[in-house]
């Protein structure tokens, strides 16, 4: 599938197509086939390769059309966004969401950024956004462990996250620990200090210690 540039550019080159052939009788009886034709049909089990071949071009279309909606989606946001509240009022009426529309944006703009690749994506868009909300290393660290693939289950992105970020406050917590520790030793050696501080004023000679200071600073 083609990215969201290149999608601008042949609709351009098609618009321009479209308008070359009004006034055409050919072109006005005879209409192209529509690419859809034949997506709603029941393939017989019997030729396993045509069932196969069928159910194949439904699961990767229902991938495109996702990514498609999401980057129109996103076309409209970036085009609109210096006019508040005009994105809004586009996506209303729309047959879903906004909350499910932002996803399929964050979907879009994940292949656009290559932060994802299409064919890796699943079809689901509520899987497929789960991919999305983690980070570069830990999509890097999802693709060694065979995680980032089109049958992958939304459970499974779930708690490999989980996983993941689960081990994050045991390391801060060893750390706040070893923090904690060393301001505890800088305490009791600042007591130490104060100790003597008192000592050595309290004794009778604050004038020496004074001095000493004094020679210290010179």
């Amino acid at each position: 599938m083609v990215s969201l540039t290149q999608a601008k550019k042949k609709a351009a080159v098609a618009d321009t197509r479209a308008l070359s052939f009004i006034g055409d009788p050919e072109e006005t009886r005879s209409p192209p086939a529509s690419p859809d034709a034949g997506l709603d049909r029941i393939v017989d089990p019997e030729d396993a390769d045509a069932f196969r071949e069928h159910l194949d071009r439904l699961w990767r279309e229902t991938r495109q059309r996702v990514l498609a909606i999401g980057r129109n989606l996103l076309n409209a946001l970036e085009k609109l966004e210096d006019q508040p509240g005009r994105f809004e009022r586009l996506i209303e009426g729309l047959p879903f969401s906004r909350p499910i529309a932002s996803q399929m944006i964050a979907i879009a703009k994940a292949v656009e950024e290559r932060k994802l690749v299409e064919e890796e994506i699943p079809p689901s868009y509520s899987v497929a956004y789960q991919l999305t909300t983690l980070s570069d290393e830990e999509i890097k660290r999802a693709r060694q462990s065979g995680l980032v693939r089109p049958d992958i289950g939304r459970k499974d992105i779930i708690e490999f996250k989980r996983s993941l970020r689960a081990a994050k406050p045991r390391q801060g917590t060893l750390d706040l620990r070893r923090l904690k520790a060393q301001r505890d030793r800088l305490r009791r050696a600042l007591a130490e200090v104060e100790d003597s501080i008192r000592l050595l004023e309290g004794g009778g000679v604050q004038g020496t210690a004074h001095h000493g200071v004094d020679i210290v600073g010179d």
